[in-house]
C-alpha cells in the first residue's frame, strides 16, 4: 500500500474512532426506561469499540489486515448491539449508524484488497457518514 493511501486510510479510521469515542461520553438520558437502557447499551458498546478502533489505527500502516479485522469486529459487535435495542428512536439512529459503519468497513476492505484502486474521497466520505451518524445517536440520547 502506498504511503499516501496508507495515510488516507489511517485518517479515515481515525475519524471513525473519534466518532465512536464521542458516543462513549453519552451522559444523562431522558426518564423513559427503554431509552435509558438503549442509550446505556450503545454507550457501553461504543466505549469498547473506541478502544478497539484506536488500536487498529496504530497498526493500519504496519498491519492493515489486522486493522481491518478489528474494524470488522467492531462493526459486527455494533450490529449485534443495535439488534438488542428496545427504544424506537435510539434504534433508528443506531441502525443508520450501523449501515454507515458497514459501508466504511466495505470501503476499507476494498482498499485493502486492491490499494491501486483506492478511492480516498469515498473512504473519507464513508468515515464522515459514520461520524455524523454516531453524533446523531448522541443527540437522541441527550435530554
Amino acid at each position: 500500500m502506498s504511503t499516501a493511501r496508507s495515510l488516507a486510510l489511517l485518517a479515515t479510521v481515525g475519524v471513525a474512532a473519534l466518532a465512536l469515542s464521542g458516543c462513549s461520553a453519552i451522559g444523562t438520558v431522558s426518564s423513559a426506561a427503554s431509552k435509558v437502557e438503549s442509550c446505556a447499551s450503545i454507550a457501553t458498546t461504543m466505549s469498547a469499540a473506541s478502544s478497539d478502533i484506536a488500536g487498529s489505527v496504530t497498526s493500519m500502516t504496519t498491519d492493515p489486515a489486522t486493522a481491518l479485522e478489528k474494524l470488522k469486529t467492531v462493526s459486527a459487535d455494533f450490529h449485534t448491539a443495535v439488534g438488542k435495542l428496545k427504544n424506537v428512536d435510539v434504534k433508528k439512529a443506531a441502525e443508520t449508524a450501523d449501515a454507515s459503519l458497514t459501508a466504511l468497513v466495505d470501503k476499507v476492505e476494498a482498499v485493502s484488497a486492491n490499494p491501486a484502486s483506492a478511492d480516498t474521497t469515498a473512504l473519507q466520505d464513508a468515515a464522515t457518514a459514520v461520524s455524523d451518524d454516531f453524533v446523531a445517536i448522541g443527540k437522541v440520547c441527550t435530554p
